[in-house]
C-alpha cells in the first residue's frame, strides 16, 4: 500500500486541479446566464431535476448496460463517452456573457 502511495497522491492533486478549473468559473457563468428576477429559482430547478433525472439513475443504467455487456464495463464506457462528447458539444455552443470590448476602447476603473 505504501508503495503506491505517490501514485494516489498525484490522483488526487490532478483531480483536484481539475475539479478547480472546472468550478471556478462555473458560479459566475451560472449567474450571468439567468436574469436577476430568476436567477435562484432557475439554477436549483435545474439542479434538483438533473439530480432527480440523472443522478438518482444513474447506477441502474450503469449497472443496466454492464449487464447487456455480459460484465464487460464496455457499454458503459461508450455511454459515458457519449456523455462526455454531449457536454462538450453544450460548451461548446453556450454564449459567451463577457462583456464585449470594442476595438481601442479604454477601461475605467
Amino acid at each position: 500500500m505504501l508503495q503506491h502511495a505517490g501514485l494516489y497522491m498525484a490522483i488526487t492533486v490532478a483531480f483536484a486541479l481539475f475539479l478547480n478549473s472546472v468550478f471556478a468559473v462555473a458560479g459566475t457563468f451560472s449567474a450571468e446566464s439567468l436574469p436577476t428576477e430568476v436567477r435562484y429559482s432557475g439554477l436549483v430547478f435545474v439542479r434538483e431535476v438533473n439530480g432527480v433525472i440523472f443522478a438518482g439513475t444513474s447506477p441502474f443504467i450503469a449497472t443496466l448496460l454492464v449487464g447487456a455487456g455480459g460484465d464487460r464495463p464496455w457499454y458503459l464506457a461508450a455511454y459515458m463517452a457519449a456523455d462526455g462528447l454531449a457536454g462538450a458539444l453544450c460548451t461548446w455552443r453556450l454564449p459567451e456573457t463577457a462583456p464585449v470590448r470594442t476595438k481601442g476602447a479604454t477601461v475605467r476603473a
